[in-house]
């Protein structure tokens, strides 16, 4: 429903979107997709501001937010005041909480968005690793389950995903809208995050696999900005108290850094197409979906012979540090999987004919082994340095924590 006091954003996607749904798909803009990445990084946002942010996937129960939905319902019926047995109850759940909801407490509103539209999931690799990627790219998005297909072998196989992304070369629109108590509040919050989310990160799923990087054309203001800061202050004065566990995400601990790219060779021209890119969609005067290369391999050592070179984030990673450290940077596999901590956008434009960019970020837990400066350090050495990926690129944006979160 428009609303003339609140009325949408209007957002470019800069790499598809991914939301997903039940089928593994995103055919639609889903709003639980949407909300997962915002919520995550309102959880960091809060405890950047020494504020208790519960983990809503904790094993213990018991750690988890809960609304006292009996204690408010009595109060109800013994004709109490409603506003301060509200009130009163909310002071055990956290300021995330308070705004996403949890057992007991329905979120305080939705978000609608308008003008996305599907493109074909593809993605565009290295000719020397061409079948390696293929093939893990097609087991990692459920190709063969969601019904896509493989055709031949080696260099010769052809992918056909059957899932889509969202995309639009026009601006879309977001909206959020106020359901439960103090809409000025609620609204000016997410006003804020949706900001923080899009500058330093990307909006959806599957952001460690360069989906989500979009731009806010309009409907955003300094004054929206500073009262969405102030109100995030105010929530976390009166919520829940806790404890936060050092792993968890927290801006304090965090990087975000976008290169130019000097040349995005060799993705530009003679990248090969790992599933079918539309005809008709000259995709590489906006994007190239070329993350998987970059975080993992985009050459190739033959295993039998040991001859050649893997070169990739996490293998750069790996001979400076130790298996272990990479793995809590990159993620893991099997009995101790773990999600990433480091996420690489594809190469994208903010308009036909300008040049590409390339945004990398995440964070790094004190617990983990190895400090931030360290891990950036690196960074620039993969992408920026004579014998890196990119070799001239050159930083043209970096976090700062005095003018995110104050």
């Amino acid at each position: 429903m428009y609303n003339p006091k609140n009325p949408p954003f209007k957002l470019k996607t800069l790499t598809p979107i991914w939301t997903g749904n039940i089928d593994r798909d995103s055919i639609s803009a889903a709003e639980t997709g949407v909300l997962g990445s915002l919520r995550w990084w309102y959880e960091g946002i809060v405890r950047s501001l020494d504020g208790y942010a519960c983990d809503p996937t904790d094993d213990d129960v018991s750690k988890r937010c809960k609304f006292d939905s009996d204690a408010y319902e009595k109060a109800i019926n013994c004709g109490e005041n409603v506003d301060e047995a509200f009130k009163e109850g909310l002071k055990d759940v956290c300021a995330v909480c308070r705004l996403f909801g949890c057992t007991g407490l329905a979120k305080r509103f939705r978000i609608e968005i308008k003008g996305l539209k599907t493109l074909p999931l593809f993605f565009v690799t290295h000719q020397g690793v061409y079948a390696t990627n293929g093939n893990w790219l097609f087991r990692i998005f459920g190709g063969q389950e969601l019904g896509g297909q493989k055709k031949g072998k080696g260099m010769q196989t052809e992918f056909i995903f059957r899932n889509s992304t969202l995309w639009s070369s026009d601006p879309f629109d977001m909206s959020f809208l106020s359901i439960h108590g103090d809409e000025e509040k609620n609204l000016h919050i997410l006003y804020y995050l949706l900001w923080v989310t899009t500058s330093l990160g990307a909006l959806g799923a599957k952001s460690q696999n360069g989906f989500g990087q979009v731009k806010i054309l309009n409907g955003l203001n300094n004054d929206m900005l500073e009262s969405g800061k102030r109100y995030v202050q105010e929530e976390i004065q009166k919520s829940k108290k806790g404890e936060n566990d050092e792993k968890h995400f927290n801006l304090n601990n965090f990087f975000s850094i976008i290169y130019e790219m000097k040349d995005p060779a060799p993705y530009e021209g003679v990248g090969w197409i790992v599933g079918r890119a539309p005809s008709n969609f000259d995709y590489r005067s906006y994007f190239i979906p070329c993350a998987f290369d970059i975080r993992y391999k985009s050459s190739t050592r033959n295993p039998f012979t040991s001859r050649g070179r893997d070169f990739g984030m996490r293998p750069f990673f790996k001979e400076r540090l130790n298996s272990k450290i990479t793995s809590d940077l990159f993620g893991s596999l099997g009995d101790s999987k773990s999600a990433s901590k480091i996420h690489v956008s594809h190469l994208f434009k903010e308009a036909p004919n300008e040049k590409y960019y390339l945004k990398v970020w995440g964070y790094v837990p004190k617990t983990i082994g190895v400090d931030l400066k360290t891990v950036t350090t690196f960074l620039d050495e993969f992408i920026a340095d004579k014998k890196g990926m990119f070799p001239g690129s050159k930083k043209v944006f970096e976090y700062n924590p005095k003018s995110v979160i104050g």
